[in-house]
């Protein structure tokens, strides 16, 4: 396991999110300075609005991050063509469980045979523990996937094998914010949802995004390493390295 903060290389997914918190950063930009707050009601509402539409964009940028992330960890897996036997139980599960899901769902019998015949098809490999495999997919692992509260976040990466990657993630941070890390995220998200369902109102600062903003980038860069270092088990080398060389990142 890579236990530093200066990893090989990034995945692309934590390139895209540091490109997309520019958004952010850009909206702060725009937010009227305090002493003009203060003389204008107008103007206060317009930087609440800025700081309200940063938590939103904020949230956004990690949900993104974390389903590319799953999706390149799968393309890495795939690139190096590796034993069935070699794979995480969960990731071998999830590449089934929805299609068995469909099947099961459909009321008509002979459709329903008809899509069990396609599964034992098209998933054979999942039977050959001897045998290799380069046809996983990341799209069934983050279908439903939405609010990445870090409860969420933990379950989803359990299904590629890496278990609790948000505390671990977060041990990995040296700084005095550390301890508070994970609830920020989790308010953050929380904030969002409040902001996009019911309309939230409530004052925001420029500390509040920034502490969001902070703690949201500390727990994607623990992400990013622990999970390169779980999945070199299975990849036998940096795995954002090898999707860089592959850069299909799709479902």
């Amino acid at each position: 396991m890579v236990k530093t903060m200066h990893p090989p290389s990034w995945s692309l997914a934590f390139d895209e999110y540091r490109s997309n918190r520019r958004e952010v950063v850009e909206l702060l930009h725009a937010v009227p300075p305090v002493r003009e707050q203060v003389q204008s009601r107008k103007r206060y509402a317009l930087a609440n609005a800025l700081y309200r539409g940063s938590v939103v964009l904020l949230s956004s940028h990690l949900e993104r991050y974390v389903e590319s992330l799953i999706v390149e960890a799968v393309d890495a897996i795939n690139s190096v063509n590796p034993a069935v036997s070699s794979l995480p139980e969960a990731l071998r599960m999830a590449q089934i469980e929805q299609s068995l899901r469909v099947a099961f769902e459909t009321k008509n019998v002979a459709t329903r045979i008809g899509a069990l015949k396609s599964i034992v098809q098209d998933m054979s490999w999942f039977w050959e523990d001897t045998g290799t495999c380069n046809r996983l997919r990341g799209g069934p692992l983050i279908d439903g996937f939405d609010n990445p509260l870090p409860r969420r976040i933990n379950r989803l990466f359990e299904s590629i094998g890496v278990g609790g990657v948000v505390g671990r993630a977060v041990g990995l941070d040296g700084s005095t914010d550390r301890g508070i890390i994970e609830v920020k995220v989790e308010e953050l998200v929380q904030k969002r949802n409040a902001i996009a369902h019911t309309g939230m109102t409530t004052d925001l600062t420029q500390e509040d995004v920034m502490f969001y903003m902070r703690c949201s980038r500390k727990l994607v860069r623990g992400i990013d390493i622990i999970v390169g270092g779980q999945l070199q088990g299975i990849t036998l080398g940096w795995p954002w390295t090898l999707s860089r060389s592959h850069s299909s990142v799709g479902v």
